[in-house]
């Protein structure tokens, strides 16, 4: 019950006033020098050499087949500089990999997550609350939640000092709830929704690919689905809500109204302020429209291995 209020408390504060998470356990990178923008164009799916300074995409890394190996926020930080933001889970992977792939370009690619902070400001009162955060400290917006998100990365202490000083007026939330804002907003989990089995047209948000940007790993997959598939992968990630609290292990299966199976859960939590379970589910692209209209007759089979 403590628990269940908590979270309450965590999910109100985030959509009716101001919400703080401490993030300074996702990775950071640096990528430095004459050719970081080149290098960066030529290895991830969206735009990168036409990024203003201080604006900021997600960006997807694929294989050649057009998996997604990571999908992270990239932001210029100058015209040789830029600063990447991965999930916890991906950081090592993801700066490892850019890194065996730079032979004789002239940038560095630093971790710097032992050194910097990460903090998510997020709510209808966040943007009022940037004016209190210190100078020094990077700070952005986004759109992709659905609700005001403030990101602010800086150096640790820097950043221990901003969450001091945000703390009276924020309530400070936990994983489980900052899982479910994602959720609210159709945001794939690494690991869990999306994975290196996952083409990155399968997820619609963020829009982490440009077609017009020139070729990268795993481009032609991209383009042959945009082309001749009208966009659409064979599979595509969606996210809605089932009244009150369900239990539905990932990998349960999700029936029409007339059995057919369309796809399978990928993860689902209880939302207690608004009473609902969310869920994130593959299904297979010729499933999406019945899908979309007969979402509330859907049914579900526990997972085959049951």
């Amino acid at each position: 019950m403590v628990a269940t209020e908590k979270l309450i408390e965590d999910l109100k504060a985030a959509r009716e006033a101001a919400a703080l998470y401490d993030a300074s356990h996702w990775g950071q990178f640096l990528a430095v020098g004459p050719d970081a923008a080149g290098f960066l164009h030529r290895m991830l799916s969206n735009e990168v050499q036409k990024l203003a300074i201080g604006e900021g995409r997600y960006q997807g890394l694929l294989d050649r087949k057009g998996l997604t190996l990571s999908l992270f926020y990239l932001k210029r930080l100058g015209e040789q500089e830029f600063l990447g933001v991965t999930p916890p889970q991906l950081a090592e992977k993801t700066i490892s990999f850019l890194s065996k792939m730079k032979f004789i370009e002239k940038l560095t690619i630093t971790d710097v997550s032992k050194d910097r902070g990460l903090l998510f400001l997020i709510g209808p009162q966040a943007p009022a609350l940037k004016a209190s955060v210190p100078g020094s400290l990077l700070v952005w917006e986004e759109d992709t939640f659905g609700i005001p998100w403030i990101t602010l990365s800086g150096p640790k202490a820097e950043i221990d000092t901003a969450a001091t000083s945000l703390a009276p007026k924020t309530v400070r939330i936990g994983d489980e709830a900052l899982q479910l804002l994602h959720m609210a907003a159709g945001f794939p989990e690494y690991g869990t929704d999306l994975t290196e089995a996952s083409i990155l047209l399968e997820t619609a948000i963020p829009p982490a690919h440009q077609r017009s940007k020139g070729c990268y790993p795993g481009q032609e997959v991209i383009e042959r689905i945009s082309t001749y598939g009208k966009g659409r992968a064979p599979r595509r990630l969606v996210h809605f809500t089932i009244p009150g609290e369900k239990e539905l292990p990932k990998g349960t299966i999700l029936t029409l109204k007339d059995g057919a199976a369309a796809g399978k859960v990928t993860s689902a939590f209880f939302d207690p302020l608004e009473n609902v379970t969310r869920v994130m589910a593959s299904l297979e692209a010729k499933y999406l429209d019945p899908f979309s209209a007969d979402v509330g007759q859907c049914q579900f089979l526990p997972p085959a291995s049951s």
